[in-house]
C-alpha cells in the first residue's frame, strides 16, 4: 500500500517538476516575443504544440516512475485518472477566464513572466488536450496500454 501511494506521489511530483523546468527552458530560449503573440499574453501556435510535447514527455516519465516504484498497474491508473479529472476541471475553468488583454512592449522579461502568470490563458483546445495527453502518456509510460507487457 505504501509503495502504491509513494508511486503516485512521486510520479506526480516528477511530472510537475519536468513540466516547469521544460516550460522555463522553452520560455528562456524563445523570449517573451517568441512565447506570446505580438502585444498579447496569448501563446503562439508553436508554443501551444511544444507544450503538448512537453506534457507527453512528462507524462511518460511520470507513469514509468509510478510503475517502477509501485510495481502494480492500479497506482498508474489512479495517477492517470487524477490527471484526467483535475486536468478537465482546469480546462473548464480556463474557458471561463477573461481574455488576457494587451501586453506592454516595454516590459522587461521578468515583468512579462510575472504578469503572464496572472493574465495568460491556454488556448481552449490545448487546455482540453493536456489532460487527455497526460492520462494516455501516464498509462503508456506505466505499461498499462498493453503494448509493453511486463515479463
Amino acid at each position: 500500500m505504501l509503495r502504491s501511494i509513494l508511486g503516485v506521489v512521486a510520479g506526480f511530483i516528477v511530472m510537475s517538476v519536468l513540466v516547469m523546468v521544460l516550460f522555463l527552458a522553452l520560455a528562456f530560449s524563445l523570449g517573451a516575443d517568441g512565447v506570446f503573440q505580438p502585444g498579447s499574453f496569448k501563446a503562439t501556435a508553436m508554443v501551444d504544440f511544444a507544450s503538448l510535447g512537453i506534457s507527453l514527455i512528462a507524462a511518460l516519465i511520470g507513469g514509468w516512475l509510478c510503475s517502477l516504484i509501485a510495481r502494480k498497474r492500479t497506482p498508474v491508473l489512479v495517477l492517470a485518472g487524477a490527471v484526467l479529472v483535475f486536468g478537465l476541471i482546469s480546462a473548464v475553468m480556463n474557458v471561463s477566464k477573461p481574455e488576457p488583454g494587451l501586453r506592454d512592449p516595454t516590459l522587461k522579461p521578468f515583468e512579462v513572466m510575472e504578469q503572464a502568470r496572472a493574465k495568460s490563458k491556454d488556448t481552449n483546445w490545448v487546455g482540453f488536450c493536456f489532460p487527455l495527453i497526460g492520462a494516455a502518456g501516464i498509462m503508456l509510460g506505466g505499461g498499462c496500454m498493453g503494448c509493453c507487457k511486463k515479463k
